[in-house]
């Protein structure tokens, strides 16, 4: 008997030692702030499953009637029906490899489901209320050094929209804020000695300043949506609510709400009326709120995803089976692609993995039977935590209910709000699920203490050999998922760190072709070009090429990787004078365009490359059919002109003019990413020049390019002069000057010094 209690407090133990997961971060990988975590996930679900063996084998009461009763519930239902359907859907994906292992950039794929669904059964099992009390507390223990840490970048650092050290984004920082918030609520309700109360107040002040410092927007709204609702469905609760002291008078908490709600309400108008005063505009948080409009840029990019993952799940356009199963997890990105619409250009060039606002996200790729399942869980929650249980408890003997009620069903109310302008992360999934399983043990387990085992009809070896099943799945996976893929991005990434390259170390990197392998040699090839000597790129570049090209039979967004691997080529290129190179990089761009014709970005890219070959011409042609798909897309301006104006010699096309007006309004302010854009542009041109050995050509090149950058010191100037830059950006007109003297005096030669 203690062995087996040993090992379920053992299983305990590990479960209450993923409320760690926030605070780990892995520098020595790609995507720090995502790999460690999952890795946390996964080796705390393989330790787990092998207590759990552990106990199975010691004894039989670790799963006693009275243990598996916990899970006989709705909600326990409806996830594994929703795992079930995300399974489905991962198997008619495009790419099932891909929507089964995810991704090192998201770490999710069909896993991340498969994980949690565990991870909630474990909970729902082994943990009692002090088990949960436990756990919050330790929740709240991180939040206060998240938290701190976040509040410490705002005011003694100047951050603007901090991001902490453990998060890497200003959302995810908010997003698990929320969390912070309720754990700190259940806490002060759940424990009755005085210190941790106290402390549970503190937390809550520093996760309310942690979300308004990083200023998100999804998260505030989520919060005030939520006050609003726990506060009118308090006022809907017949009868009268406790009472408390006030100043020395005795008030009703349902007056109190009532107030508080015309409070909210008009607040909330006048805010409206009144967002455009300046004064909104000096308060962090309410100033981003402040700007949202039907016609803002974020607004306008979320309501095209909306339009694009309509049609991405319309059955005239891909036929009943993507309809009902979806994509397949994380391939939003191939349906996004597929469906681009090129307005979104005006406002986001980026490419969305996410369609920021998991109910798409969950539409697009579980499919409109996993989105019905998705709803309904959260149907499940709403209903327990602010249904008609919220009015029961409203008595003496059920103060603590009440609360938990309330408290719980206002976080999954602000959840799931602020989701509709965001996405699930691997940071949240630990706090998320275990809310989950909290309300499954809090309104659905079952009381009573049976400590009867499974009936003797079942032959014990079949649960030893589960439970041995079990623990072989979570302990390979580790070793596959993360032991393994930790080994060669450390690798990888303090290669890169030291600056050399060791082709010997390639069969290290590479080897297994593990689920990360896609990402990672992109990283590498990306890399070589300019991190390494010219002597290890001629020897390792070789070697690595064909395994990038191996790689992309298993990427899930290839129009993006064949981009990418146009423009390592491009890079080689340049690097080893290697024009082959570059028609290798031809046919990776061309592919792009063909998967992702809409996209401007990747056509701007085939420009450059075919400048780079000589073919002027078709270059033009390439970049004139990119701006008529958006004429007013981002950026387009200046990429149109870094093909045109370093070849408008006699000034027919009026390319300086156009540069002049992009910035005549005086709204637009210019950037060294402008400029920098524009000298890759006539940098292609020189680097064709000089691999023909087109002196006149040549000559004439960077006589334009002198031009080019007077007309940016002109613009630069008058900038300064106005205010709407305040820091002078350099310019090169000196420099390409001295190079054109030199060049006409000694030729090639003055070239090749340089």
């Amino acid at each position: 008997m203690n062995s087996v209690l040993n090992a379920t407090k053992l299983v305990k133990l590990s479960l209450l030692s993923l409320a760690l997961t926030p605070l780990v971060v892995t520098h020595s990988t790609l995507f720090p702030y995502v790999f460690g975590k999952a890795m946390l996930i996964r080796l705390v679900m393989a330790i787990a499953s092998i207590f759990l063996l552990m106990g199975v084998f010691w004894g039989e009461d670790i799963l006693s009637r009275s243990r598996l009763k916990k899970i006989n519930n709705p909600l326990t239902m409806v996830l594994i029906i929703f795992s079930v359907l995300a399974l489905f859907s991962t198997f008619f994906a495009d790419n099932p490899y891909r929507a089964f292992w995810g991704d090192i950039e998201r770490s999710e794929g069909f896993l991340i489901s498969f994980y949690m669904l565990f991870f909630f059964l474990g909970t729902s099992l082994f943990f009692e209320k002090k088990d949960w009390l436990s756990f919050f507390k330790l929740n709240l223990v991180v939040g206060i050094v998240a938290m701190g840490d976040v509040l410490m970048d705002r005011f003694a650092y100047g951050d603007i929209r901090p991001d902490g050290s453990f998060f890497g984004n200003p959302t995810f920082v908010a997003t698990y804020a929320l969390f912070v918030l309720y754990f700190a609520l259940m806490v002060g309700v759940l424990d009755k000695n005085k210190t941790w109360p106290f402390l549970s107040r503190t937390v809550v002040a520093l996760s309310l300043l942690a979300i308004f410092v990083t200023e998100t927007r999804g998260v505030i709204l989520g919060l005030i949506v939520a006050l609003f609702i726990v506060l009118l469905r308090i006022s809907l609760i017949k009868g009268g609510v406790e009472k408390f002291n006030l100043l020395g008078k005795s008030v009703e908490v349902k007056n109190l709400v009532i107030g508080t709600l015309l409070v909210i309400l008009i607040f909330g108008g006048a805010f409206v009326v009144t967002r455009d005063n300046a004064f909104w505009q000096n308060i962090p948080g309410l100033d981003r709120l402040a700007r949202i409009s039907s016609t803002d840029a974020t607004t306008q990019t979320r309501l095209i995803n909306l339009s694009i993952s309509m049609n991405a799940v319309n059955p005239q356009n891909v036929g009943w089976t993507r309809t009902l199963l979806g994509w397949g997890q994380e391939e939003y990105i191939n349906a996004h692609n597929q469906f681009y619409d090129p307005a979104i250009q005006k406002y986001e060039s980026a490419w969305f993995d996410r369609a920021h606002n998991k109910i798409l996200d969950v539409l697009v790729m579980n499919g409109l039977l996993g989105l019905l399942g998705y709803l309904l869980i959260w149907c499940l929650i709403f209903w327990k935590t602010l249904g008609k249980d919220v009015a029961r408890s409203n008595h003496l003997d059920s103060r603590e209910k009440f609360w938990t009620l309330l408290f719980t069903g206002g976080i999954a109310v602000a959840y799931f709000v602020q989701n509709l302008f965001l996405f699930d992360q691997i940071a949240m999934y630990i706090p998320l699920f275990s809310i989950f399983a909290f309300v499954g043990y809090t309104f659905y387990a079952h009381e009573e203490k049976d400590t009867q085992i499974l009936e003797k009809s079942t032959p014990r070896f079949l649960y030893a050999m589960g439970a041995f099943s079990l623990s072989i799945v979570f302990v390979t996976a580790f070793v596959w998922l993360c032991v393994i893929p930790y080994y060669q991005m450390r690798v990888a990434v303090n290669t890169f760190n030291k600056g050399h390259f060791d082709p010997g170390q390639i069969k290290t990197i590479t080897t297994p072709n593990n689920f990360i392998q896609s990402e990672l040699r992109i990283f590498i090839l990306s890399g070589f070009p300019t991190r390494f000597s010219k002597d290890e790129f001629i020897q390792a570049f070789p070697q690595m090429i064909p395994l990038g090209e191996e790689a992309l039979g298993v990427v899930v967004n290839k129009a993006r990787t064949h981009q990418a691997m146009g423009l390592i080529y491009k890079s080689a290129s340049r690097a080893n004078q290697n024009t082959d190179y570059l028609v290798a990089g031809e046919d990776h761009l061309r592919k792009a365009v063909e998967l992702a014709p809409n996209r401007q970005d990747v056509r701007v890219s085939l420009a450059d490359n075919l400048v780079s070959q000589g073919k002027f011409e078709e270059a033009g042609g390439v970049i004139n059919a990119a701006v008529a798909l958006e004429p007013e897309g981002k950026g387009m301006d200046i990429d149109s002109l870094a093909i045109f104006a370093p070849y408008d010699f006699d000034g027919s096309r009026g390319t300086l003019e156009m540069l002049k007006n992009i910035y005549a309004s005086g709204q637009k302010p210019v950037t060294p990413e402008d400029i920098q854009q524009i000298r890759e542009g006539y940098s292609n041109y020189f680097n064709y020049m000089y691999n023909t050995q087109d002196a006149s050509s040549f000559e004439m090149v960077l006589k334009q390019a002198i031009k080019i950058e007077k007309t940016f010191r002109e613009i630069i100037d008058s900038q300064m002069g106005s205010g709407l830059i305040s820091e002078p950006i350099d310019t090169m007109e000196e420099v390409l000057t001295g190079g054109l003297n030199g060049f006409k005096a000694r030729g090639w030669s003055a070239v090749a010094a340089n």
